[in-house]
C-alpha cells in the first residue's frame, strides 16, 4: 500500500482525513519556503488533490485540458517519425561506441540527437556505484539551493563517464601575502573547497566545489535526454509537423533554459521556484510570423536519481511533488500578475 502524498491523497475525502489540524492554507501563510524545500505540509497548504488514472479510458492520465485533443494524439502515433522513435534500433548495442555525428547521419538530426544523448549518458552502473560510495554520498548531501541549480561544469571528469565541457587550464598566480578564500569558512557558508579544482566563474581563483560536479553531470544528462526526446515529439506531431507547407495558428516548442518563477499570493507573500525547462507557446501573427506568448503549457524538472524505488518502480516523493507543485503555482501567479492570461495570447477554444 502506498504511503506518499501522490499515492494516498487522491480525492477530497482523503485530503480532509489526512490534513493535519495545524496546517494553514497557502494564501494566508507568511515566509513561504522555496520550491526545493516543499514537502507534504506545503502540499496540504496548497490543497493539492491528485487526479488518479482512469483505467477504463484509453488515455487514463491525460490532463483534462488535453482530452478534447485526443484525436491529435492518435494522429501523432501514426506519424513515421514517431514510430521510428518507438521502435528499438537494430544497432542499439553499437550506440555507445558511435559519435553524435554518426548517429545523426544514421537516423537524422532529430532522432539521431536523441539516441546520442541516451548513449552519452555513459555507464549508468558506474554512476550508481560512485553515488553509493563514501565519496559520492559525501558530495551528494548537504547541497544548498544554489548547488541544486548548476551554473558551470568542471573539467574534472573523474566523477562520471559522462562528457563534460572542457575548460581552459589556468595557472594560479603567486599570492603569498594573501589568504586563499577557498580555505576559509564563515559561519554557515559553503564547505571548504580544494585549490586543485578548476576555475568556474567570476574572478580568479573562483573555484567550483565537487558538489557542483555531482549536481551538474547526471541531472544535466537527464535534461539533455528529455530535451531531445520532447523536441523530436513536438516536431513530428500534427498540426506542427510540416510548417513549410502549413503554419498552424499556434506552435509549441521546448526551451531547456533554467528559469525562476516568482508570484505573489493574496497576502503579498512571494512563491519562488526554478524549473529546468519548459514548453513555450508561439502565436502566428498577421504577417505569418510566430510571436512568443507568455503561456507555458508545461514545465520540466530534472533530477540526478530516483529518491525512492519500490518493486522496481520509481515513486514520486512528497518533496518532488512539492517542488513541481510550487513551480506550477509560481508560474500561474507570475502569469496572472503579468497579464499573460490575456485572450490574445491564449489559444481559442475549438
Amino acid at each position: 500500500m502506498g504511503s506518499t502524498y501522490f499515492e494516498t491523497v487522491t480525492n477530497a475525502g482523503a485530503y480532509s482525513a489526512r490534513r493535519p489540524l495545524n496546517i494553514k492554507n497557502l494564501n494566508v501563510l507568511k515566509n513561504i519556503k522555496p520550491g526545493s524545500k516543499w514537502a507534504a505540509n506545503e502540499l496540504f497548504s496548497a490543497r493539492v488533490v491528485i487526479r488518479t488514472a482512469r483505467p477504463d479510458r484509453e488515455f487514463g492520465h491525460l490532463l483534462p485540458i488535453l482530452r478534447r485533443h485526443s484525436d491529435l494524439v492518435l494522429a501523432a502515433r501514426a506519424q513515421p517519425r514517431i514510430q521510428a522513435l518507438l521502435e528499438v534500433p537494430s544497432r542499439l548495442d553499437e550506440h555507445r561506441t558511435m559519435t553524435e555525428t554518426e548517429l545523426v547521419h544514421l537516423y537524422g538530426t532529430s532522432l539521431g540527437s536523441f539516441w546520442a544523448a541516451l548513449a552519452q549518458f555513459g555507464d549508468g552502473e558506474g554512476i550508481a556505484r560512485w553515488e553509493d560510495s563514501s565519496e559520492g554520498k559525501a558530495m551528494g548531501t548537504g547541497l544548498s539551493e544554489r548547488d541544486k541549480r548548476p551554473y558551470s561544469s568542471s573539467s574534472d571528469q573523474s566523477a562520471s563517464a559522462l562528457p563534460v565541457r572542457s575548460k581552459r587550464i589556468r595557472t594560479a598566480p603567486n599570492r603569498q601575502d594573501f589568504v586563499d578564500v577557498t580555505k576559509v569558512q564563515i559561519e554557515s557558508s559553503s564547505p571548504q573547497r580544494s585549490s586543485q579544482q578548476t576555475a568556474s566563474q567570476g574572478s580568479d581563483p573562483g573555484f567550483v566545489s565537487k558538489s557542483h560536479v555531482w549536481a551538474d553531470v547526471p541531472e544535466q544528462a537527464t535534461l539533455q535526454i528529455a530535451s531531445t526526446f520532447i523536441r523530436h515529439i513536438l516536431r513530428a506531431s500534427p498540426p506542427q509537423d510540416d510548417t513549410l507547407n502549413h503554419k498552424p495558428p499556434y506552435l509549441v516548442e521546448f526551451s531547456g533554459v533554467s528559469r525562476e518563477f516568482s508570484g505573489k499570493t493574496a497576502v503579498g507573500e512571494w512563491v519562488n521556484a526554478t524549473a529546468d525547462g519548459e514548453l513555450v507557446l508561439y502565436r502566428l501573427d498577421n504577417n505569418k510570423r510566430y510571436r512568443l506568448t507568455g503561456q507555458r503549457p508545461a514545465l520540466l524538472e530534472a533530477k540526478r536519481r530516483f529518491a525512492v524505488v519500490r518493486d522496481g518502480q520509481p515513486c514520486l516523493t512528497d518533496e518532488l511533488l512539492g517542488q513541481m507543485t510550487c513551480e506550477a503555482l509560481a508560474l500561474c501567479l507570475e502569469q496572472a500578475q503579468a497579464g499573460a492570461e490575456n485572450t490574445n495570447d491564449r489559444p481559442e477554444e475549438q
